[in-house]
Protein backbone atom coordinates (compact mmCIF):
# COMPACT_ATOMS: atom_id res chain seq x y z
CA UNK A 1 0.00 0.00 0.00
CA UNK A 2 1.40 3.41 -0.83
CA UNK A 3 1.43 6.22 1.73
CA UNK A 4 -1.03 8.64 0.01
CA UNK A 5 -3.59 5.84 -0.27
CA UNK A 6 -3.05 4.84 3.36
CA UNK A 7 -3.59 8.45 4.47
CA UNK A 8 -6.87 8.82 2.59
CA UNK A 9 -8.17 5.44 3.69
CA UNK A 10 -7.13 5.73 7.34
CA UNK A 11 -7.19 9.43 8.40
CA UNK A 12 -7.57 8.54 12.10
CA UNK A 13 -4.34 6.60 11.93
CA UNK A 14 -2.58 9.70 10.64
CA UNK A 15 -3.97 11.72 13.57
CA UNK A 16 -2.86 9.02 16.00
CA UNK A 17 0.63 8.92 14.54
CA UNK A 18 0.85 12.73 14.59
CA UNK A 19 -0.34 12.84 18.22
CA UNK A 20 2.19 10.16 19.22
CA UNK A 21 5.02 11.94 17.45
CA UNK A 22 3.96 15.24 19.03
CA UNK A 23 3.92 13.71 22.50
CA UNK A 24 7.29 12.03 21.98
CA UNK A 25 8.82 15.21 20.57
CA UNK A 26 7.41 17.19 23.48
CA UNK A 27 8.80 14.68 25.95
CA UNK A 28 12.24 14.85 24.42
CA UNK A 29 12.45 18.58 23.82
CA UNK A 30 10.65 19.99 26.84
CA UNK A 31 13.39 19.21 29.41
CA UNK A 32 15.86 20.93 27.10
CA UNK A 33 13.60 23.95 26.76
CA UNK A 34 12.86 24.15 30.48
CA UNK A 35 16.28 23.37 31.94
CA UNK A 36 18.75 24.09 29.15
CA UNK A 37 21.68 21.87 28.37
CA UNK A 38 23.82 20.33 31.07
CA UNK A 39 27.50 21.18 31.28
CA UNK A 40 29.76 18.67 29.55
CA UNK A 41 31.62 17.86 32.78
CA UNK A 42 30.51 15.62 35.63
CA UNK A 43 27.01 16.16 36.89
CA UNK A 44 25.98 16.60 40.51
CA UNK A 45 22.92 14.47 39.91
CA UNK A 46 22.96 10.71 39.55
CA UNK A 47 21.84 9.15 36.29
CA UNK A 48 19.09 6.57 36.38
CA UNK A 49 17.92 4.10 33.78
CA UNK A 50 14.83 6.27 33.23
CA UNK A 51 16.79 9.35 32.16
CA UNK A 52 15.93 10.42 28.63
CA UNK A 53 18.68 11.96 26.53
CA UNK A 54 18.06 15.59 25.71
CA UNK A 55 17.95 16.21 21.98
CA UNK A 56 18.07 19.71 20.56
CA UNK A 57 15.27 20.05 18.06
CA UNK A 58 13.32 22.63 16.18
CA UNK A 59 10.45 22.83 18.65
CA UNK A 60 9.51 26.37 19.46
CA UNK A 61 7.74 28.16 22.24
CA UNK A 62 4.48 29.69 21.13
CA UNK A 63 0.95 30.58 22.03
CA UNK A 64 -1.97 28.51 20.79
CA UNK A 65 -4.61 30.40 18.82
CA UNK A 66 -7.30 28.20 20.35
CA UNK A 67 -8.71 27.88 23.87
CA UNK A 68 -6.59 25.59 26.04
CA UNK A 69 -7.05 23.97 29.44
CA UNK A 70 -4.71 23.92 32.43
CA UNK A 71 -4.96 22.71 36.03
CA UNK A 72 -7.16 25.08 38.07
CA UNK A 73 -5.25 27.90 39.73
CA UNK A 74 -2.29 27.73 37.35
CA UNK A 75 -1.15 29.73 34.36
CA UNK A 76 1.01 28.47 31.53
CA UNK A 77 3.88 30.51 33.01
CA UNK A 78 3.92 28.00 35.90
CA UNK A 79 4.91 25.35 33.35
CA UNK A 80 7.50 27.30 31.38
CA UNK A 81 5.14 28.24 28.55
CA UNK A 82 3.63 26.35 25.64
CA UNK A 83 5.80 24.40 23.22
CA UNK A 84 4.53 23.64 19.75
CA UNK A 85 5.08 19.93 19.20
CA UNK A 86 3.58 19.59 15.72
CA UNK A 87 5.33 20.35 12.44
CA UNK A 88 4.90 23.91 11.12
CA UNK A 89 2.70 22.95 8.18
CA UNK A 90 0.38 20.74 10.28
CA UNK A 91 -2.50 21.65 12.56
CA UNK A 92 -1.00 23.09 15.74
CA UNK A 93 -0.51 20.86 18.78
CA UNK A 94 0.86 22.51 21.92
CA UNK A 95 2.25 20.89 25.05
CA UNK A 96 3.53 21.61 28.53
CA UNK A 97 5.25 19.53 31.22
CA UNK A 98 3.74 18.97 34.64
CA UNK A 99 3.92 16.38 37.44
CA UNK A 100 1.41 14.19 39.18
CA UNK A 101 3.11 13.61 42.50
CA UNK A 102 6.72 12.87 41.56
CA UNK A 103 5.81 11.51 38.11
CA UNK A 104 6.56 13.82 35.16
CA UNK A 105 3.83 14.11 32.54
CA UNK A 106 3.73 15.70 29.09
CA UNK A 107 0.33 17.19 28.30
CA UNK A 108 -0.43 17.95 24.65
CA UNK A 109 -3.66 19.35 23.32
CA UNK A 110 -5.23 20.40 20.07
CA UNK A 111 -8.73 21.25 18.87
CA UNK A 112 -10.79 18.16 18.08
CA UNK A 113 -9.80 17.25 14.51
CA UNK A 114 -12.43 18.09 11.89
CA UNK A 115 -12.44 14.54 10.56
CA UNK A 116 -13.79 13.37 13.93
CA UNK A 117 -17.09 14.67 12.54
CA UNK A 118 -20.32 14.64 14.52
CA UNK A 119 -19.31 11.84 16.89
CA UNK A 120 -15.92 12.74 18.39
CA UNK A 121 -16.49 10.47 21.40
CA UNK A 122 -16.60 7.31 19.29
CA UNK A 123 -13.66 8.58 17.23
CA UNK A 124 -11.51 9.07 20.33
CA UNK A 125 -12.58 5.62 21.54
CA UNK A 126 -11.40 4.12 18.22
CA UNK A 127 -8.20 6.15 18.45
CA UNK A 128 -7.62 4.91 22.01
CA UNK A 129 -8.16 1.29 21.00
CA UNK A 130 -5.61 1.66 18.21
CA UNK A 131 -3.27 3.17 20.77
CA UNK A 132 -3.68 0.23 23.16
CA UNK A 133 -5.42 2.41 25.74
CA UNK A 134 -7.82 -0.24 26.99
CA UNK A 135 -8.47 0.94 30.56
CA UNK A 136 -11.48 3.27 30.73
CA UNK A 137 -12.19 5.54 33.70
CA UNK A 138 -14.47 8.52 34.28
CA UNK A 139 -13.15 11.87 35.50
CA UNK A 140 -16.39 13.67 36.21
CA UNK A 141 -18.24 13.56 32.89
CA UNK A 142 -15.04 12.96 30.89
CA UNK A 143 -14.33 9.48 29.55
CA UNK A 144 -10.62 8.77 29.84
CA UNK A 145 -8.67 6.01 28.06
CA UNK A 146 -5.43 4.79 29.63
CA UNK A 147 -2.77 2.58 28.11
CA UNK A 148 0.05 1.21 30.25
CA UNK A 149 3.24 -0.24 28.78
CA UNK A 150 4.90 -3.31 30.25
CA UNK A 151 7.63 -1.11 31.78
CA UNK A 152 5.14 1.28 33.40
CA UNK A 153 4.84 4.46 31.30
CA UNK A 154 1.27 5.43 30.50
CA UNK A 155 -0.56 7.15 27.67
CA UNK A 156 -3.86 8.85 28.41
CA UNK A 157 -6.27 10.19 25.81
CA UNK A 158 -9.58 12.03 26.17
CA UNK A 159 -11.69 14.90 24.90
CA UNK A 160 -12.43 17.85 27.15
CA UNK A 161 -13.76 21.32 26.38
CA UNK A 162 -13.46 20.83 22.62
CA UNK A 163 -9.86 19.62 22.83
CA UNK A 164 -8.23 16.30 22.06
CA UNK A 165 -5.80 15.79 24.95
CA UNK A 166 -2.95 13.28 25.06
CA UNK A 167 -0.90 12.84 28.23
CA UNK A 168 2.26 10.77 28.46
CA UNK A 169 3.40 9.76 31.96
CA UNK A 170 6.86 8.35 32.60
CA UNK A 171 5.45 5.82 35.10
CA UNK A 172 2.08 4.44 36.15
CA UNK A 173 -0.23 6.89 37.89
CA UNK A 174 -3.09 5.59 40.05
CA UNK A 175 -6.55 6.04 38.49
CA UNK A 176 -7.71 8.28 41.35
CA UNK A 177 -4.84 10.70 40.69
CA UNK A 178 -5.65 10.72 36.96
CA UNK A 179 -9.27 11.53 37.82
CA UNK A 180 -8.25 14.39 40.11
CA UNK A 181 -5.80 15.85 37.58
CA UNK A 182 -8.19 15.64 34.63
CA UNK A 183 -11.08 17.09 36.64
CA UNK A 184 -8.85 20.02 37.60
CA UNK A 185 -8.31 20.94 33.94
CA UNK A 186 -10.32 23.99 32.92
Amino acid sequence: MNIPTAITQHPRSVILIAACLAAIAGGIATPHLLYGTAPSGASDTAKTDTDVPVVAGTLQKGTPDYKTILPAGHSIKDYGGWTRVSPPKRDPVYAYVDHIGAIPINVSQQPIPKDFGDDPDSQVQDLAQGYGASTVIKAGSTTVYIGTSAKGPQSVIFIKDGLLVLIKASAAVPDKQWQEYIQSLS
